[in-house]
């Protein structure tokens, strides 16, 4: 994986300055070549093919400017910065002693736009490589690189340092920790890859924001965040996590425009009462490994607004032990067996979701109970909404056309409330009513004010003991071997039907 070239653009736009202590850090790339920064009422530049000049004064015009070309002189210029410092490194690999530990306001930058020529090294006996505390330091294009098996390569706790344009490996450690409540750096551009256990971790009532970065290859979840933590995360990709792709254990979050893809489990995990926030996000082609791309389990919540959850290798949602997520809007499409899978007391609001092109639809089994409203179920390879084994649910307003096997299917224990919904198109009947093959326990829905129509192995069909309430349901046009069927009781099934 080749490290991605800083672009030549504004890398904080002029206004949105990060706070650097009591002064203001600004960092804009100058168009033709260097950079420009502002700390405080000071301002000062520097050429890529020229030198350092003052533009005004302030701590930035006192004098405070480093350059260094060694890890000796790095880690002492480090230790003897004042407040506003400025530290220069010249390309080359900067290989540590010891690692580098700052409790103040200062700015390291590289002179190269191109993060891979500017490397921090530390292979020694310290569990980390960078440790900030106190201070909101800055530091801009560069890399670190962690090759001990420590706590973490870059350690942040109840402060909040600023990276730009920096990357991040640590294969024998995590690489990024983010602890306590008043933690909340910022990374923007970021690159934080090849990692053991996590490529970043947010704990201890956290936060964070990470702006357009890349995070992948973990032997864990490549971005764990833990009860209480809750960062923000805009435009960036999560991906290659050899578990999960993103584990939030009790925490919270928000995430928008995010891509999580090619995990080698599970794309996105809820539990133990998480409560993440999702807007836009794609979640794709993570292998799943017979959960599913997103699970929801133990309590958890979480709302996600609009997502899309495709071409994964297992069920696109899974909701199970008590979980209740939203999922608003979205698609979930071209999954490799259900798109949403609730089971084991799982439940979720569901509105507005199309479901289409996967194995299934929904699958509700095992006391499942999921609430949902409006939405597309169609085109899936077998059948639209499907529940068995115990499973539950209200399903309002649902569109359900052409699926491969049934519209709706109801058996083995199921029941749920179907209410104005429309069937249709289907290849199989449209609504099947029967008992399960193994258990012999007959499926008890209710459908009440749906449209049943044009399904081409009948309309509504309660047989081999199936069961049911239908109340002032309309059926028209449904067939079986091109001959009018529009519903079918088998008279053994004990099945009440209210027209």
């Amino acid at each position: 994986m080749t490290a991605p070239q800083i672009a030549p653009q504004p890398v904080l736009k002029q206004g949105g300055a990060v706070q650097v202590g009591t002064g203001r850090f600004q960092v804009v790339v100058i168009p033709g070549g260097g950079f420009q920064f502002q700390y405080g009422t000071g301002v000062g530049q520097w050429q890529n093919k020229g030198s350092w000049s003052k533009q005004s004064g302030g701590a930035f015009g006192q004098g405070q400017r480093v350059e260094v070309s060694t890890g000796e002189e790095l880690v002492q210029a480090v230790w003897d910065a004042e407040e506003g410092t400025v530290i220069w490194l010249n390309e080359g690999r900067y290989r540590l002693d010891q690692p580098l530990h700052t409790e103040k306001s200062i700015l390291l930058a590289a002179k190269s736009r191109d993060f891979t020529k500017t490397v921090i090294e530390y292979s020694g006996s310290d569990s980390y490589l960078l440790r900030i505390s106190h201070g909101q330091p800055s530091f801009f294009g560069l890399k670190f690189s962690y090759n001990s098996k420590g706590s973490t390569c870059v350690h942040i706790f109840d402060t909040s340092p600023t990276f730009t344009h920096c990357a991040i490996e640590s294969p024998y450690s995590p690489g990024v920790r983010i602890e306590r409540r008043d933690a909340n750096p910022m990374f923007t551009n970021c690159r934080i890859a090849d990692c053991l256990s996590y490529c970043v971790v947010v704990s201890q009532n956290a936060k964070g924001t990470f702006e357009n970065c890349d995070i992948l290859g973990s032997t864990s979840a490549a971005f764990q965040i833990d009860s209480g933590a809750a960062p923000i995360v805009r435009n960036t990709r999560i991906s290659e996590g050899k578990q999960y792709g993103l584990n939030i254990d009790g925490g919270k979050g928000t995430f928008e425009n995010v891509e999580i893809f090619d995990n080698a489990s599970i794309g996105v995990v809820v539990r133990n009462g998480a409560d993440p926030i999702f807007k836009k996000c794609k979640i794709y082609k993570n292998a799943g490994n017979s959960f599913a791309a997103v699970a929801v389990l133990w309590n958890a919540m979480g709302t996600f607004d609009n997502c899309s959850v495709y071409e994964n290798r297992s069920h696109g949602y899974e909701v199970t032990e008590k979980a209740n997520p939203t999922i608003i809007g979205g698609i979930v499409r071209n999954n490799h067996t259900e798109g949403i899978h609730v089971l084991r007391n799982g439940l979720g609001q569901f509105t507005n979701v199309d479901v289409m092109s996967n194995k299934g639809g929904y699958l509700v089994t095992t006391q499942g109970s999921p609430t949902v409203q409006g939405g597309n179920v169609s085109n899936n390879t077998g059948t639209g909404i499907a529940v068995r084994a115990n499973g539950r649910g209200k399903f309002t307003s649902v569109h359900i056309e052409g699926n491969s096997q049934y519209g709706i299917d109801v058996r083995g224990g199921g029941a749920g409330v179907f209410t104005q919904c429309t069937i249709t198109q289907n290849h199989n009947a449209g609504i099947s009513v029967t008992v399960d093959e193994s258990s012999k326990i007959p499926g008890d829905p209710i459908v009440q004010r749906c449209t049943v129509k044009d399904n081409k192995n009948g309309g509504i069909l309660s047989w081999g003991g199936g069961k049911g309430t239908f109340i002032k349901n309309v059926t028209s046009g449904n067939t079986k071997n091109g001959q009018p069927l529009n519903h079918s009781i088998d008279a053994k099934t004990g099945a009440k039907m209210t027209w």
